[in-house]
């Protein structure tokens, strides 16, 4: 709903105006009406939680980027990225938003990026051989 500002009240709350329901938000009241008619064995609770969820009324939290392997990775990388969307993914049983990420960059910087990693692995490929020599 609208907000408005009248004098002294801040924030104030519009009425909603039901004339200017658009056929959208006919569509969207149809949706409602049969998944209210589909759900009628179940709680009210359960049918709020489910449209809700349906349509993203209260939003899981969102997966961090920069706590991610793949920002480790490749924080040093002039990489262009930017989020495509989100799936949800259940992580330690809790549901989130799972961001799809698109990158860009130009070859020269994928190749050092591939080659950067490839050192980085053979040198910890060599120290668990390492460690697996001096456990024996």
């Amino acid at each position: 709903m609208p907000k408005i500002n009248q004098g002294d009240y801040t924030d104030v709350e519009s009425v909603y105006d039901y004339g200017s329901i658009t056929t959208e938000h006919k569509k969207l009241v149809e949706e409602i009406i049969k998944i209210l008619k589909e759900n009628s064995n179940l709680s009210t609770d359960d049918v709020i939680h489910n449209l809700k969820e349906k349509f993203k009324v209260d939003l899981p939290p969102t997966l961090d980027i920069e706590k991610s392997l793949w920002h480790e990775f490749t924080k040093d990388y002039r990489l262009g990225s930017s989020i495509q969307g989100h799936i949800d993914t259940i992580v330690d049983n809790k549901k989130f938003r799972n961001p799809l990420i698109s990158f860009t960059a130009d070859l020269q910087t994928l190749d050092k990026m591939l080659i950067d990693f490839k050192l980085k692995f053979e040198e910890l490929d060599e120290i668990k051989n390492n460690l697996s020599k001096k456990d024996k």
